[in-house]
């Protein structure tokens, strides 16, 4: 996979800046949209991701987060902040009905989400002051819900961010997938993530029975495009415990409605409860030649770059 990260005070790519990353670069030259939905906390997904380029045939861009710390410099409090304020929307959605999502359309949000979302925006675009402000700001919030659940995070991605949800669930217990076997540490299940570039995750829990109880289970990830893994996940574990509650707790939800209704549709099948709930919602809108344009742009980032060793994973098709 080769990502190029967006230069905002500067058309060339990879320029150095001190200014907060944006991924507008890319979406400018290829003409990509980020379109919000929804958002229970006042975000728009421009706040949460940016885009970049990817070399791969099938796929010209990816998205990148601005609140995971893992590919873009971010501050430590921020990355905590938005784990423990998706944190608190997973917790609500255990005791009651998911939070109220909306963007401009007169519903009826939490006044203390919103605040607490308009902070996080704050500090991801460069006031000083709000980051020392997110971490008091967000623990108020999850310190007046509790709802016993168990805490599942996706590898590699998520495996931090899960730690932060479950942290909000007043130190839930936690797992994170993995693609490596253990010697010596059963596998109690597996599943399958169909557009990674390591497709089969495994579930190596050091005591088998924290996945065979009946406890909600909240699942976490950084990015739903279309949410099959989390529906492969469920299968997988429904088939250890029957559990009534299922959370999928993620930054950014970019699925269709066709995907949601595969989701209501697996529910139903099941006899349990499915829901979802992101710090964002919407889609990204992309010109029909948006794989053409990438390959294009990846092509004169190549030809612009001075010479040099290319990385393993770059000699081919993206990796993600």
């Amino acid at each position: 996979m080769t990502a190029h990260v967006d230069a905002p005070r500067s058309d060339a790519p990879g320029a150095a800046s001190a200014v907060t990353w944006t991924g507008a670069w890319v979406s400018d030259r290829l003409d990509l949209t980020l379109r919000t939905t929804g958002s229970a906390v006042g975000l728009d997904l421009t706040d949460l991701v940016g885009l970049a380029v990817r070399r791969n045939p099938r796929r010209a861009h990816l998205l990148v987060s601005r609140v995971l710390g893992k590919h873009v410099p971010t501050d430590p409090r921020v990355v905590r902040g938005a784990g423990l304020l998706l944190g608190a929307l997973a917790s609500r959605s255990l005791v009651g009905p998911p939070p109220v999502e909306a963007a401009d359309t007169g519903a009826d949000l939490d006044d203390r989400l919103l605040s607490a979302g308009a902070v996080l925006r704050d500090a991801l675009d460069g006031d000083p002051v709000a980051p020392t402000l997110l971490p008091g700001v967000v623990a108020d919030l999850v310190a007046d819900v509790t709802a016993p659940a168990v805490v599942l995070g996706y590898a590699e991605t998520a495996t931090a961010l899960g730690h932060a949800v479950a942290d909000a669930l007043g130190g839930a217990p936690y797992l994170h997938s993995t693609r490596r076997p253990v010697a010596g540490v059963p596998s109690v299940g597996a599943f399958e993530e169909d557009h990674s570039h390591a497709t089969t995750h495994l579930l190596l829990p050091a005591d088998p029975a924290l996945l065979a109880s009946a406890a909600p289970l909240v699942l976490v990830d950084d990015e739903l495009s279309t949410g099959t893994t989390a529906l492969h996940t469920i299968e997988a574990v429904h088939r250890l415990a029957v559990r009534d509650r299922y959370v999928v707790a993620t930054l950014v939800d970019l699925r269709t409605d066709d995907d949601r209704a595969r989701a209501a549709a697996l529910a139903d099948r099941l006899g349990t409860r499915i829901d979802v709930v992101a710090l964002a919602a919407g889609q990204v809108e992309a010109p029909a030649d948006v794989v053409t344009r990438g390959a294009t742009l990846v092509a004169e980032v190549d030809a612009a770059a001075p010479a040099g060793p290319r990385r393993a994973d770059d000699a081919g098709p993206g990796r993600a």
